[in-house]
């Protein structure tokens, strides 16, 4: 990423300091790629994601791409852009070439200050021009957070109403969680935020009343207010990939530090999980391992 969230508690690195490592990652995401592609019998959805795969330089992002386009051709192919300060023409051109279908551009929100006091680097205007940009070419997701660090309900309503304004096919709201490993978790430990349910439910109501269905929810651990995490779209634009994984019926084979693998046994009615090493350097050290590994869970 291009920085780090203060909520955050994904295998992220700020790319300025991990910039030695990314050649060598890459080498060792295109091999587990390439290895996995064996265990996929019938495709459905390809996403890449999350932090902010744009962020990658253009000749490694379109390795990672050009490998997963020859999976299969005329599935959903699903890009979390994420960072509106990482999307441009370039990027976006590479991901129209590789047949990319569905793109993120994640806001959060539309306060500027808001966005300074999270450690984001993008602006409102940021938001403006990389959806713009995006959707010419690509059906656009957008996430939105309530419950940010010092905003209200007020704040909450605009973001969702500049969201609802721009119309992009989908409009995930995320409620806040504090997460081990984010620094916001290290800073408050626990997180109550006034006016929570009035926010999340604003969203739901505006949402409805301009063609947005909800089609997936999902709750984590210490979120404000008991809530959930919810995604809307409008008709026939649910992401097939969400609904798969919120579901878990199909496979999930994953790829990368920290990515979890799950196999559907539908006989026995379980889910065999199998989770990559999160710390990068161990993931480029274990490779074959875990290329090895992961065979037995497939096979």
């Amino acid at each position: 990423c291009p920085s780090r969230c203060e909520y955050c508690s994904f295998i992220t690195a700020d790319l300025k300091g991990a910039k030695a490592k990314v050649r060598e990652y890459t080498d060792a995401l295109l091999t587990e790629i390439k290895e996995s592609s064996a265990y996929v019998k019938e495709l459905r959805s390809i996403y890449v994601g999350g932090g902010t795969p744009v962020a990658l330089p253009d000749e490694e992002l379109e390795r990672v791409l050009s490998v997963l386009a020859d999976l299969g051709k005329g599935v959903e192919f699903t890009v979390e852009a994420g960072r509106p300060d990482a999307i441009n023409e370039n990027n976006l051109s590479i991901l129209k070439k590789y047949g990319v279908t569905r793109i993120c551009v994640n806001p959060q929100t539309f306060n500027d200050e808001t966005l300074k006091r999270i450690g984001r680097n993008h602006t409102e205007r940021d938001v403006y021009k990389a959806y713009e940009l995006a959707n010419k070419d690509f059906s656009v997701n957008m996430d939105l957070i309530a419950g940010l660090p010092g905003e209200n309900f007020d704040d909450f309503k605009r973001s969702v109403d500049k969201a609802i304004g721009l119309s992009p096919d989908g409009i995930t709201v995320h409620t806040i969680s504090v997460k081990r490993g984010s620094r916001l978790y290290e800073n408050e430990r626990r997180v109550s935020v006034e006016g929570i349910e009035e926010m999340i439910d604003y969203a739901h109501d505006a949402l409805g009343k301009n063609g947005y269905s909800p089609y997936y929810l999902y709750r984590q651990k210490y979120m404000a207010g008991n809530l959930e995490n919810t995604g809307y779209c409008k008709i026939g634009k649910a992401c097939v990939y969400n609904v798969d994984v919120m579901e878990e019926i199909s496979d999930n084979v994953a790829c990368g530090a920290g990515a979890i693998s799950k196999r559907a046994n539908f006989e026995e009615g379980k889910i065999l999980r199998y989770g990559n090493p999160k710390d990068v350097k161990t993931y480029i050290d274990k490779i074959d391992r875990i290329n090895r590994e992961k065979a037995e869970i497939f096979s």
